[in-house]
């Protein structure tokens, strides 16, 4: 089961005030492939077959005249999943960080920064995604009515290195 929380409830519940760049949310791109991500240690067609489809994804995310230009990024790779044994989490990465040259970025060696995460959707308890993108929150409600796994992709500018996060 799944709640999402809206960021203003959010922020109410916990007293955590959080912002956003309407600049900054013009130059995210955020993007969902269906099915379970390809491992780069798969054989070498289905690993394609994974890039092509995360490339076209990126694609159809962002038309090509509104697409923007960064030297550095950070992505944000969630597999949502209702088969947890579905490959090592740090094997998906390359398969959609090199789907993502051309669409997203030249080049990956212009991600800073890199969140990989797994996420169960059979869990016995509800998972709380706070604010949820209009696309992401699309992709939850069709991943629990047809059992089928997803991967989230969110590429933003880099975050300030001077200025770190931390996280528990």
């Amino acid at each position: 089961m799944l709640a999402c929380v809206s960021r203003a409830r959010h922020e109410r519940l916990t007293g955590v005030v959080t912002s956003q760049s309407t600049d900054a949310a013009r130059r995210e791109l955020d993007l969902v492939v269906r099915g379970i991500p390809v491992s780069i240690q798969s054989s070498s067609r289905s690993y394609q077959r994974w890039k092509d489809k995360v490339s076209a994804a990126a694609r159809d995310a962002v038309p090509e005249a509104a697409r923007f230009e960064l030297e550095r990024v950070t992505v944000t790779i969630i597999h949502y999943c209702f088969d947890w044994a579905e490959g090592d989490l740090d094997n998906i990465a390359g398969g959609i960080l090199d789907g993502l040259n051309g669409p997203a970025y030249t080049d990956d060696r212009e991600v800073t920064q890199l969140v990989l995460r797994r996420t169960a959707l059979d869990g016995e308890q509800p998972v709380d995604v706070l604010d949820p993108p209009p696309r992401l929150a699309e992709a939850i409600e069709t991943a629990y009515r047809e059992k089928e796994d997803f991967v989230y992709v969110r590429v933003a500018p880099e975050i300030d290195h001077r200025r770190l996060p931390w996280t528990s």
